[in-house]
């Protein structure tokens, strides 16, 4: 279980979570082990099997990192944590496209391991199992999907060049403050901005 313990919470060769450090992962695992006795099965292949007991025991594990009421949905606890608890982005638990990515490379190093003792070991290509090609070299692949639809992208992206005044504006006309991802914020007078609309609603008050 270990080894599986130290790829997933992170290593020289997988990313650790934001601000989750050994000492408390570890504390977590000792009380949760029954729950995790399934990551002794991890990596025993160099692939990840996204439907093992094992990935799933994983799973478990990065979910009671962030949150120990034994909700196991990494994308429903992501969602809760972030209304809720109103947790920053980088204190909220990947998405399960980014956990898979990660489980990936933490299975292909923990295989590694635990085949050390082996004069020869035979190694699928690592670009096949969270890692790609950029530029010439090998670094780690983060997401699959795309962060948002793209349908949901255009609904909250204005494409106004002035100030936003009006409800020209998508964003005014929906009564939302334009964001950084608008084009109106390309020079910084965007008069639609947050603390205007904020303003605006306790004067309606």
């Amino acid at each position: 279980m270990m080894p599986a313990f130290h790829a997933i919470t992170g290593c020289d060769s997988v990313s650790s979570f934001s601000g989750i450090g050994k000492k408390t992962a570890f504390e977590t695992m000792q009380t949760k082990v029954e729950v995790l006795s399934d990551l002794f099965e991890f990596g025993e292949k160099p692939d990840l099997d996204t439907e093992s007991a094992s990935t799933e025991a994983a799973i478990k594990m990065v979910c009671l990192l962030y949150d120990k009421a034994n909700n196991f949905n990494t994308n429903n606890l992501r969602y809760k944590l972030f209304i809720q608890k109103n947790k920053y982005a980088e204190k909220l638990p990947p998405t399960l496209d980014a956990l898979v990515l990660h489980l990936r490379r933490a299975t292909f190093q923990t295989y590694i391991w635990r085949n050390a003792c082996k004069n020869v070991l035979q190694l699928p290509s690592p670009v096949e199992n969270g890692w790609k090609i950029e530029d010439g070299s090998i670094t780690p692949e983060h997401m699959l999907l795309p962060p948002l639809p793209e349908n949901a992208i255009e609904f909250i992206r204005c494409k106004c060049k002035k100030q936003c005044k009006t409800n020209i504006c998508s964003c005014k006309r929906s009564n939302l403050a334009c964001t950084e991802a608008c084009l109106c914020n390309e020079d910084n007078e965007c008069l639609n901005t947050f603390n205007n609309v904020s303003s605006e609603d306790e004067d309606s008050d």
